[in-house]
């Protein structure tokens, strides 16, 4: 003989189920929709091992550039980036400066308008592999988001 369920606790069950599944769909075996929006991969340039870049970047910064950018895979661009944001670099007094900009010459936000700052070319070729070891490691694609960080 089968019982039958008495109307209330059926609803209680009911009520129970559903509220369970929407405050946490996961107790049901459900997946979970992402509440907070995922935050971007992070470079770190550090300032001991890239004094001139370093600094640059953190005064380009404080005056309103972007610490979020959005990688370019379009060679063309790049070169455009760089030619436009280094159009008028004067090289430092000290010889055999490189023009470094930043937003990076391989963002959508670099080109016409970004920082310039002379720095030593060894700095400069070590950010070229901390940042394409990056982009590698990351997989990030062409207008992927990242997150610049001075420490």
């Amino acid at each position: 003989m089968r019982r039958k369920l008495p109307v209330a606790v059926f609803l209680i069950l009911l009520v129970t189920g559903f509220t369970l599944s929407f405050l946490s769909p996961s107790l049901l075996g459900l997946h979970q929709a992402s509440v907070r929006a995922q935050t971007p991969p992070v470079v770190f340039f550090l300032r001991a091992t890239l004094p001139n870049i370093a600094d640059h970047i953190a005064t380009a910064q404080s005056r309103g550039y972007p610490n979020i950018l959005s990688r370019t895979t379009d060679s063309g661009r790049i070169s455009r980036n760089r030619r436009e944001a280094c159009r008028n670099f004067v090289p430092g007094p000290a010889p055999n400066t490189s023009c470094d900009e930043y937003p990076f010459a391989s963002t959508y936000e670099g080109g016409a308008g970004a920082s310039i700052r002379a720095v030593p070319p060894r700095e400069q070729n070590v950010q070229g592999g901390i940042l394409s070891s990056f982009y590698r490691q990351n997989n990030i694609p062409d207008r992927g988001p990242f997150q610049v960080v001075v420490s």
